[in-house]
């Protein structure tokens, strides 16, 4: 009988350990994807901003080349307006 005790003690033990282990690992698998979707979250948002500057680097140039542009224009309007002065 004292036998049949530790034999159904230890049944009991196997069966808690055995119920946590299970729960131990489900919560190792959701800790892991919750790690797996931080991490590409972190990826997506450094993208953004790799994408923002790129933008805004390419909106800077654009807007110097317009510069260059007009100042061109604008002198070559003034000379045509000072030969046509001096005629």
């Amino acid at each position: 009988e004292y036998l049949e005790s530790l034999m159904e003690s230890i049944a009991t033990l196997r069966a808690t350990v055995g119920g946590n282990m299970s729960v131990t690992r489900n919560n190792f698998d959701t800790l892991t994807q919750r790690t797996t979707a931080l991490s590409q979250s972190i990826s997506r948002t450094g993208d953004t901003s790799i994408e923002d500057e790129s933008l805004a680097l390419a909106k800077t140039a654009i807007l110097q080349q317009m510069n260059i542009s007009m100042r061109v224009q604008a002198n070559q309007m003034v000379g045509d307006v000072t030969m046509t002065l001096l005629r």
